[in-house]
């Protein structure tokens, strides 16, 4: 690539990590839906529809593509949305030896790759139906472009407004972290490399958008956007920053101690040069990190925009602290590559006695939600008349197994384990990927008249019955389902842990 001045090694070592970012996730991928997004992106596949929350807004319109691409075949949407996590993963581990390599040098390269390679939230994205999983990809070529655009004039603005423009079409709420560092490179740009740059982006973003809004009815998607903007509530959480603490170490690792070690070496080292690479960092991490810490944190994907750029800079600090030592530097990236390995592959609960946690980063707890998740759709397809069955859930895996069990009638009631007032009146009903969802103040529901069986499918909450009689069935992985009989026209109520005749 003559863009990033790669030479043969290069492109070997790129090919290399590509097929190894390949063959360290295929054969791990999860078998059944593991968190809400992954069965609307799946089916997002088959009939794209922001109306209908297939996929979540604001939509990922690239990233659906490629998983349609990829359906043609395979003909299983599941399977062609984990194929894109796949692909992208062997795609990021390359991009960020070229990021590494043009902004530091090819050993940074190589460390950030590894780190990438290795560590959990990666790899836990690479494995399972996310959107965040492309992010590295753009995000790291992006920085690597504007660095050489900024610090060694290098025509970058057909290539910066082209991964701009892809990004957007990744993630389109990206662009509120992309964009500040992204102006900057273009006020920087001369008059040709602007007009480059324009044309790029222009061009690469009518390539999506326009097709975007035919198949969404023409100016209805920018007036969902707008009408559905989340009003966070500006302020210091917590809880907050217990994720973000959490993403740190399930990216970086032991890494991050070696960054935290090269800033004070760097302190006393203050130049013209640095002071530009401070600016170019902190427009990369300052406004993803800051919607994090003030706004709102949900988990590592959600701050994947300044872990990236932390990875590259945490890769530069172990290669600055020990490139007097090659032995060394070896013996702590092995050491680095190792326990982010084992913190993403230890069972913490070879029992099965913990819940299940959605986004939870540990390979184990996706095997165990295809051990219960699966078992649990095995059995009801074999037991149960999908004609005269109701499915009673909660949010947890209602969308997973709506996902899977798309025949079934099934009603995910959240009273039954919230008393949050925010969330204990939302209530979903689906039937062949058709979705309903709405409040109801009211905690009761009458039986449809072809029901005969109701099944509560959520072994996490004790859930009483009361004025029913039920049958618990054990299942794979400790889990269970309650076989409770009913019949048409019956009024059933429920309420925190509890359902029932009251």
């Amino acid at each position: 690539m003559k863009l990033f001045s790669l030479n043969n090694r290069d492109h070997k070592l790129i090919v290399l990590l590509f097929f190894t970012g390949i063959i360290t996730r295929f054969p791990l991928i999860e078998k059944m839906q593991s968190h809400w997004d992954g069965s609307l992106f799946s089916m997002a596949v088959v009939n794209y529809t922001i109306e209908k929350n297939t996929p979540p807004l604001p939509g990922s319109p690239l990233y659906i593509a490629f998983g349609k691409f990829f359906n043609y075949f395979v003909n299983d949407p599941h399977i062609a949305i984990l194929l894109v996590s796949v692909l992208f993963s062997g795609l990021s581990a390359a991009a960020f030896y070229i990021a590494g390599k043009a902004i530091y040098n090819s050993k940074t390269g190589i460390i950030s790759s590894l780190i990438f390679l290795s560590c959990s939230t990666f790899y836990y994205f690479g494995i399972t139906p996310y959107s965040f999983v492309i992010l590295p990809f753009f995000w790291v070529l992006i920085g690597a472009a504007i660095y050489l655009l900024i610090f060694k004039n290098k025509p970058m603005g057909i290539f910066i407004g082209l991964m701009y423009a892809f990004g957007l079409g990744v993630r389109p709420q990206e662009g509120l972290f992309l964009t500040p560092m992204v102006l900057y490179s273009f006020l920087l740009m001369n008059n040709k490399e602007k007009k480059n740059f324009s044309i790029s982006f222009i061009l690469t973003f009518l390539a999506w958008f326009i097709p975007l809004m035919f198949v969404e009815g023409g100016f209805s998607y920018p007036k969902m956007i707008l009408s559905h903007i989340p009003n966070y509530p500006i302020g210091f959480h917590q809880q907050d920053y217990e994720l973000i603490v959490k993403g740190f170490f399930l990216t970086l690792g032991f890494s991050g101690f070696f960054l935290l070690h090269y800033i004070r070496y760097l302190r006393g080292k203050i130049s013209d040069n640095l002071r530009k690479k401070t600016i170019f960092f902190s427009l990369w991490i300052l406004p993803n990190f800051l919607f994090n810490a003030i706004l709102v944190s949900v988990h590592a994907g959600y701050q994947m925009g300044y872990l990236i750029a932390l990875v590259l800079l945490c890769a530069n600090a172990i290669h600055k602290t020990f490139n007097r030592n090659i032995v060394l530097l070896k013996l702590v990236v092995l050491f680095i590559v190792v326990t982010n390995l084992i913190v993403f592959f230890w069972d913490r609960d070879p029992k099965f006695q913990k819940n299940y946690r959605p986004s939870s980063f540990h390979y184990t707890d996706i095997r165990k939600n295809d051990i219960k998740l699966g078992g649990k759709v095995d059995y009801i397809r074999k037991n149960y008349n999908p004609i005269t069955t109701l499915i009673i859930t909660t949010s947890t895996l209602w969308s997973p197994y709506m996902y899977h069990l798309k025949e079934y009638r099934q009603y995910s009631l959240e009273a039954i384990f919230t008393t949050n007032p925010r969330f204990i009146d939302e209530r979903r009903d689906s039937y062949n990927w058709e979705v309903r969802e709405y409040n109801l103040k009211n905690k009761f529901f009458k039986v449809p008249p072809n029901i005969k069986t109701l099944i509560i499918v959520d072994d996490e909450y004790k859930t009483e019955l009361i004025g029913l009689m039920g049958k618990k069935y054990r299942l794979p992985g400790n889990s269970f389902i309650v076989e409770i009989p009913v019949l048409g026209g019956e009024r059933i109520s429920y309420g925190f842990h509890k359902i029932g005749k009251f």
